[in-house]
């Protein structure tokens, strides 16, 4: 694996075992895994409905080793330029020895939206694909958000 492979390295997570997932202005929705069976358990214990157990194993395959699709800056001194102040979507991650890992999901940019994540230290980009990879346990998100430009991104010259 050659550095730039691993700067976009969001997050390593084997064995996972709970996951919560907290969207803007929502309330928090926990994920556990039933240890004997391998099903999915919402927070007070009920199965969760089928759709969802899918998409919570996608996120826990998705974690295993998630990679950005780029790296918009290598360092964040101004969350707010890149929406971590009030995040689209936090993501909790629970495995059999660490708890504590997030995966903060922020503004929209050009190419998706920034993240950061256990696994690095820099300002990543997923793909809308993977943002939405990662919302799938939870309702449809409302509509309405602004783009956020990339920090030292040059504005679009006007067409002559």
């Amino acid at each position: 694996m050659c550095i730039r492979d691993r700067d976009k390295t969001v997050c390593k997570a084997e064995d996972v075992t709970a996951l919560a997932f907290r969207r803007r202005g929502e309330e928090t929705a926990r994920f556990h895994l039933n240890a004997d069976n391998g099903t999915w358990l919402s927070g007070d214990g009920a199965p969760a409905p089928e759709a969802t157990g899918k998409a919570l194993d996608g996120i826990r395959s998705l974690l295993e080793n998630f990679q950005a699709a780029g790296v918009a800056a290598y360092d964040a001194k101004r969350p707010d330029r890149y929406g971590f102040d009030d995040p689209f979507l936090v993501v909790e991650i629970e495995t059999r020895t660490v708890l504590g890992k997030k995966i903060v999901v922020g503004g929209k940019c050009e190419g998706g939206r920034f993240v950061d994540g256990p696994a690095t230290d820099y300002v990543l980009i997923i793909t809308p694909e993977q943002a939405q990879d990662l919302a799938a346990p939870l309702p449809p998100a409302q509509k309405g958000e602004k783009l956020r430009k990339r920090p030292g991104a040059r504005p679009k010259r006007a067409a002559r």
